[in-house]
């Protein structure tokens, strides 16, 4: 998998990036401060590296001067983007005459992202979805991407959903202006923003980080004010132009970079008439998402609540139309209190919500042989990732796909018309019968003091493994008899325990001997790891790794036995 990383001093930059990596099958690594990437630089190598010019300490510029003084460095053929949020007419040929291979202006948009990845990483959109083959005439027609007036953009898997329910795209509603306060305020640019972020809850996360930096960034400015430190107060505006930029704040944006001009030029006169505008056109910003944003709470995930066997009664329903035996279905399954998600018959879709499901069940209501993919797709999902499957079709297409699947990976047929009561009866069965079956599921054991830690990864993992949690290495000696875990994810350092102890004990006892152990560190640097891999675990892991991440290693880890 091809290695970025992205450094930029300011938290929405960030957040921003990463949301749009997703579309991409990479490793995003992402720092703030541009001595920390030159000491990461001088040890790992990246495929791509993406460097903001203006930051405090030591810019991107100089950062890549460093680099490019080496007398070794493993990054030295490495491509390097340069990030400005102050684009000037001769910028790309400034840039390209520093070392830099190209440059990108802030915030960054989608188009001028996927210009850059296809340009030096071709072939890690996850996004791209290829055209179906012609379909028989009586078969319904599966909805593509009309690249013809958009330079070739390919829609997400998500566009591609709401494009396969809509019946045309010219039908589609006018764009939500936003919320009333947004609609009375000409401070904010709701569509703006929705733009930049991609969708309104992306757009609404970046609104709570504006937010809850304000109080910070406002005193920070204030200091540098008052000290009349230009060079800070010119690095504070910069970074609120491009996160005002961010949220659709125009007005915030244009005067933050009026303040970041009159600083680069040493006009004092300049900051001391503007600053207390400036600042209540701030205040006036921030005033108004503190009137209106409800606060998240710390923990933006829930614990799950588990069923005695484990389950959370998760269905994903694909299906192609809306009709009465769609209705039905999702009528009885949320009657039955079972949870139910649903999703056209498109790998790409279907690859996402599957994650989550526990079981998966396809209302072949369409032309079936134009459907071999999703039959393929479903065939090789389900068993890799331990769901059920059930289909839902005409008695005659039974033969065929069955040929195409075989038998053993179908839990279940009902044929069309549907006999609601005897397919209810399945799905009880199933989830009743469901606790047998996850044995054939990879067992988790995840050791960490940290109980918020814990309940996010196993809420991340819930779906693809069998989960057990331990907060304390007392808890774990038992939950190890008990469980006989597949894996242990071992936090390196707890109280009274530690890891290391804890592995010993392992290791120490012939029936866990053999028990694969990955550690869990929070510390990047070189001698803590050092002293993780001296123990001889399966590997490790930092703490700070995010969930496609974690899943995809983890899933490396059950087919390679290498974290990768």
């Amino acid at each position: 998998m091809k290695k970025i990383l992205y450094v930029d001093d300011e938290k929405i930059n960030r957040k921003l990036f990463s949301k749009l990596m997703n579309d991409y099958d990479v490793e995003v690594k992402l720092l703030e401060d541009g001595l920390t990437a030159l000491s990461v630089l001088e040890e790992e190598q990246f495929d791509l590296i993406f460097l903001d010019h203006i930051m405090p300490n030591m810019s991107g510029m100089e950062v890549l001067t460093n680099v490019q003084s080496m007398e070794y460095s493993p990054n030295t053929y490495t491509p390097f983007v340069a990030l400005t949020a102050n684009p000037i007419d001769n910028a790309e040929e400034l840039y390209l005459d520093a070392g830099f291979s190209a440059y990108m202006k802030k915030p960054i948009e989608k188009g001028s992202m996927e210009n850059i990845m296809e340009r030096f990483l071709p072939g890690t959109n996850k996004a791209k979805v290829a055209a179906p083959p012609p379909e028989p005439a009586k078969a319904p027609e599966t909805p593509v991407a009309d690249t013809s007036s958009t330079g070739g953009e390919v829609l997400d898997a998500k566009a591609i959903e709401e494009m396969f329910y809509s019946t045309a795209a010219a039908q589609a509603p006018p764009v939500d202006n936003g919320p009333i306060w947004i609609q009375d305020s000409d401070l904010i640019d709701y569509e703006e923003g929705i733009r930049i972020n991609g969708s309104e809850e992306d757009y609404f996360d970046t609104l709570h980080i504006f937010k809850d930096m304000g109080v910070t960034k406002t005193m920070q400015l204030q200091k540098a004010y008052e000290e009349m430190d230009i060079n800070n107060y010119g690095m504070l505006t910069h970074s609120l132009k491009s996160a005002a930029a961010i949220i659709g704040a125009d007005k915030l944006s244009h005067y933050a970079e009026f303040m970041e001009k009159a600083c680069n030029n040493g006009d004092e006169e300049a900051i001391k008439v503007d600053h207390d505008d400036f600042m209540k056109s701030y205040s006036d910003v921030i005033t108004l998402l503190d009137r209106h944003l409800v606060d998240k709470p710390k923990v933006e995930f829930e614990k799950i609540e588990y069923e005695p066997e484990g389950l959370r009664k998760t269905i994903l329903l694909i299906t192609s139309k809306e009709n009465i035996t769609t209705r039905a279905i999702i009528n009885h399954l949320t009657a039955g209190r079972y949870s139910v998600d649903k999703c056209p018959p498109i790998p790409d879709v279907a690859a996402i919500k599957v994650i989550d499901a526990e079981l998966v069940i396809y209302n072949m209501d369409d032309y079936i042989y134009s459907r071999i993919d999703i039959l393929t797709f479903l065939k090789e999902k389900c068993v890799e990732m331990g769901k059920g499957l059930m289909l839902v079709g005409e008695s005659n297409d039974y033969e065929y796909v069955k040929n195409e699947m075989g038998e053993n990976y179908i839990n279940a047929w009902h044929n069309l018309p549907l006999e609601i009561d005897v397919f209810m009866k399945s799905v009880n069965y199933y989830f009743d019968n469901y606790e047998v079956m996850s044995r054939l599921r990879h067992r988790i054991l995840i050791v960490d003091d940290d109980e918020i830690y814990t309940s996010t990864v196993e809420h991340w993992l819930g779906g693809l493994y069998e989960i057990a949690v331990a907060n304390s290495a007392v808890d774990a000696m038992s939950s190890v008899d008990r469980k006989k875990p597949d894996l242990i994810l071992l936090d390196y350092e707890m109280p009274v325990t530690d890891g290391p102890k804890f592995l010993e004990y392992i290791r120490s006892d012939e029936s866990t001997a053999n028990i694969s152990v990955i550690f869990l560190t929070g510390s990047q640097d070189r001698e803590s790891v050092t002293r993780v891999l001296e123990l001889a675990p399966n590997g490790y892991l930092l703490k700070s790794i995010d969930k496609s991440t974690l899943i995809d290693r983890i899933n490396t880890f059950f087919m390679t036995g290498k974290v990768g």
